[in-house]
């Protein structure tokens, strides 16, 4: 038995006689495949047993690149069930022993429209997990299929620790257009379980001060950030430039002064500071005292904007008040503002209709969204060389979740950074997907 690397014509051989059959509707065009065999990306590798074809896998192949990626694979029709897929698989290991590991796609059991089709793609991973392969984090909707990404390693030896999002952006870069890839790709990782500190990718760098823009969430966030802190044992302050509520579940000072810290006994966990307003609410010490709370804790967050509650917000043009000593400016929108008019849903409304050439009665969409995010006269506006993140909350169903997608497509083509895609069950996260950073390109 024996693996050998076929030629073009041999692939489309292999292509007319197999994979038509094998893969019916879900098979990539043969100009397609020609398309990217004649740039030196695709390559085809047929299992051979007495002289005859038992088992063939297209290949995604980028010059230099420590990775592979597993297009198609089947075993023959009249082959099938006599373990030639598992012996292609682990040959496939040896035949690509220099790189780091082989990529692979399925679709996702999460998303099959009946029971037969569920167990179906899950028999398809449980495949590749017999044959050694992880399932990772990370998922892909492309077009209009959502599948789950697994990696078989080869010289890899902590498949667990890849850079599966940055793996997969270098494939889609290389094998799409740029337009097609931002409208029809979108790719995430799941981090739910982890929280928002990597679903932003700050766990292992914390910015020290952290300003929070835009309108969805800001304040939840804000917590969420706080808590996750204090449990990796920082020292953390929770602040703003405008208005916030006094909450009842943190330990909370009012203070006019930044040096009004010093007199109360407090060495770890959170505090909530600023000065006494009316209704409940704190607000802001003057910037040179904001400036000056960095020195008493590990991180100082900062809701540096006011929306009134509402889930989208364009800055007038005393806004947002972030602070010089700013390091991440996080900034908010919430998924329930799309479809609704913007005189009910954004912020400052007439600053954001000026902006994009709407009315006030107009519905808002996705592009809205993607382009007040993006503006340096919208979310952006003074952030200058700061590091920034964009949260996508009130993902609450799939429905949303596909907004949220589809937004960060509209985003990309002027943001490659990344944006955490969140919701909230009764102030607990439930949710927390990490999309991006993407390599980026213009269109052709």
């Amino acid at each position: 038995m024996e693996l050998l690397e076929l030629s073009l014509k041999q692939a489309e051989e292999v292509y007319n006689l197999h994979m038509k059959r094998d893969f019916s509707d879900k098979l990539r065009p043969w100009n397609s495949c020609l398309s990217l065999w004649e740039k030196g990306l695709y390559m085809c590798l047929g299992l051979f047993e007495d002289g005859g074809l038992r088992a063939y896998g297209f290949f995604v192949k980028i010059g230099g690149f420590p990775y592979v990626l597993l297009d198609y694979l089947a075993a023959c029709e009249e082959f099938r069930g006599r373990g030639y897929g598992s012996r292609f698989m682990s040959m496939a290991g040896s035949y690509f022993s220099g790189m780091e590991g082989i990529m692979l796609e399925c679709e996702a059991p999460s998303s099959a429209e009946n029971e037969e089709e569920y167990f179906l793609r899950r028999r398809r991973i449980d495949f590749y997990m017999r044959c050694k392969a992880v399932l990772t984090r990370a998922c892909c909707h492309m077009f209009g299929i959502d599948y789950s990404i697994l990696l078989y390693p080869v010289k890899l030896e902590k498949p667990e620790e890849a850079p599966v999002f940055s793996i997969m952006d270098e494939f889609y870069h290389t094998m799409y257009p740029p337009k097609a890839y931002r409208e029809k790709v979108s790719l995430w990782v799941d981090l739910s379980d982890k929280g928002l500190l990597e679903a932003l990718d700050i766990r292992n760098r914390i910015p020290r001060v952290i300003s929070l823009v835009g309108g969805g969430g800001k304040t939840t966030v804000m917590y969420e950030l706080a808590k996750e802190l204090e449990s990796i044992g920082k020292k953390v302050i929770v602040t703003t430039s405008t208005h916030i509520r006094k909450p009842t579940d943190y330990r909370t000072m009012t203070a006019e002064r930044a040096e009004e810290l010093e007199k109360i006994p407090w060495d770890h966990g959170i505090l909530v500071t600023g000065r006494e307003a009316e209704d409940g609410k704190l607000k802001g010490m003057a910037e040179e005292e904001l400036e000056k709370l960095s020195a008493y804790c590990d991180v100082l967050l900062i809701e540096a904007d006011g929306a009134k509650c509402l889930p989208l917000k364009v800055p007038m043009i005393h806004e947002p008040v972030i602070i010089p000593a700013t390091e991440m400016v996080i900034a908010c929108a919430g998924l329930d503002c799309v479809g609704r008019p913007f005189k009910e849903y954004c912020f400052r409304h007439e600053k954001a209709c000026g902006l994009l050439e709407k009315g006030p009665e107009d519905m808002i969409t996705e592009e809205d969204v993607a382009e007040i995010l993006c503006s340096p006269e919208g979310s952006r506006k003074a952030v200058e060389g700061r590091e920034y993140r964009i949260i996508l909350n009130k993902a609450d169903d799939e429905e949303r979740k596909r907004m949220a997608e589809r937004i960060i497509g509209h985003c990309r083509k002027e943001y490659t950074g990344i944006t955490a895609v969140t919701a909230f069950e009764q102030g607990k996260m439930a949710l927390a997907l990490k999309s991006g950073p993407w390599k980026g390109d213009q269109d052709e």
